[in-house]
């Protein structure tokens, strides 16, 4: 009687932490992860809530300069009330790296992919910030 009594305890256990795990939403924004009100950042804001930049993963598909920049985006869905900014820091291609290393070394802060501009204009990345 008590092997059930201990599984049926198990079971329950196992049912309400996996309840209790929040979903994870993914995205893709094609040339629009600025689009006002549908980009990036309203996703992570008004969908997603994150509660910390460790619910966030980004990859990026771009094949070549000045081409379509898809950006996809996971998000853990845990309705926090904290909020995000994302920006697209922009460098000249010798520049880039240091800007990313200025960012990187920030703990409220998440570098995300590059973006390759036409030939001869800037390139950039996406940098998510945690604003409280």
């Amino acid at each position: 009687m008590r092997p059930t009594i201990l599984a049926m305890g198990l079971l329950g256990l196992a049912a309400a932490t996996s309840a209790a795990t929040p979903e994870w939403l993914e995205k893709e924004f094609t040339n629009s992860w600025d689009a006002p009100d549908q980009g990036l950042e309203s996703f992570l804001n008004q969908t997603c809530q994150p509660s910390g930049l460790d619910g966030i993963q980004l990859l990026a598909v771009q094949d070549g300069h000045g081409r379509p920049y898809h950006v996809h985006v996971y998000c853990r869905a845990d309705k926090a009330a904290v909020r995000y900014r994302v920006t697209m820091p922009r460098a000249a291609t010798g520049e880039l790296f240091a800007a990313i290393r200025t960012q990187a070394a920030q703990p409220d802060k998440r570098v995300g992919p590059f973006f390759l501009g036409n030939e001869g204009e800037l390139n950039g990345f996406l940098l998510i910030e945690r604003l409280h």
